[in-house]
């Protein structure tokens, strides 16, 4: 597996491999949607050991996010490089993900009767 879930109470932790792409944006897409259908309301997705991502890696971001926010819920990405940043920015995420520096910095963005 690519990818190792943990949760922080009701808050999934998605730490992403160094690639997200075609050849593992399935498995993904099924995490993400399986955690948001398990009643997660917020994924932090971690990007700090991410150097690619292409096309099939966004939209398994967005397939989660149309998923998620019908709930309430929200999607946080953290750890981006700044090739990745740049790839965000370029494509609008900016205008639709809130982005941290770190995990922590996430996490402490959401509020406390989330965490428990």
């Amino acid at each position: 597996m690519k990818f190792n879930v943990r949760k922080e109470g009701k808050i999934s932790i998605v730490a992403l491999s160094d690639q997200v792409n075609a050849s593992n944006s399935i498995e993904l897409t099924k995490i993400l949607k399986n955690e948001i259908s398990e009643g997660c309301k917020f994924i932090v997705l971690d990007f700090s050991k991410t150097t690619l991502i292409d096309s099939s890696g966004i939209s398994a971001i967005l397939v989660a996010q149309n998923k998620i926010s019908p709930v309430e819920g929200k999607i946080l990405i953290s750890g981006c490089s700044n090739s990745i940043m740049k790839i965000f920015i370029l494509i609008g995420f900016k205008n639709v993900f809130d982005f941290f520096t770190t995990v922590p910095e996430a996490l402490s963005s959401i509020s406390p009767e989330h965490l428990k």
